[in-house]
């Protein structure tokens, strides 16, 4: 058998969409298998991680962040954020890098402490919810003239 130019050109021509062709196909029957699979996808919710063991053992309730802001241990380290609530022990927060947010509920908060980086509490009191803002390695007192004090309610660091 003899194949002439105009022959073989045409079987490259072939070729060439029979190549491009498969990926389409194959990533097809990948997708068909995925959802035939019914796994779930992976959708990050921001919760905070132990959140349940933490408000029983400690009395914090820990809703969401992004992983900027972290509870840590109050360990004399002043560029940590802390927060002194009435009847319960300090907490600190480790600021983990410039922008980071933790969404939390903490009541009875009377005085919160900036540590190393500017922070911004969103906080209730005195029936109003309000923005502090507290610069950094500053305190400031949450809540005044309040009997039940100030709900701390947000914390965000920026740069």
């Amino acid at each position: 058998m003899q194949l002439n130019k105009k022959t073989l050109t045409g079987l490259a021509a072939l070729g060439g969409v029979a190549v491009l062709g498969v990926p389409r196909i194959a990533s097809a029957a990948v997708s068909d298998l995925d959802a035939a699979d019914g796994m779930p996808w992976i959708v990050e919710d921001y919760s905070y991680p132990g959140a349940a063991e933490i408000e029983a053992t400690r009395g914090i309730k820990l809703v969401k962040g992004d992983g900027g802001i972290v509870l840590a241990d109050c360990d004399g380290d002043t560029d940590l954020i802390s927060v002194e609530s009435i009847g319960r022990e300090w907490f600190c927060f480790q600021a983990r890098r410039d922008n980071g947010w933790l969404s939390l509920r903490l009541d009875r908060v009377f005085l919160i402490g900036a540590g190393g980086q500017d922070v911004s509490a969103k906080v209730v009191a005195n029936g109003t919810e309000q923005d502090v803002q507290i610069p950094e390695g500053e305190l400031r007192p949450i809540g005044i003239g309040d009997p039940n004090y100030g709900v701390l309610l947000e914390l965000r660091t920026t740069p």
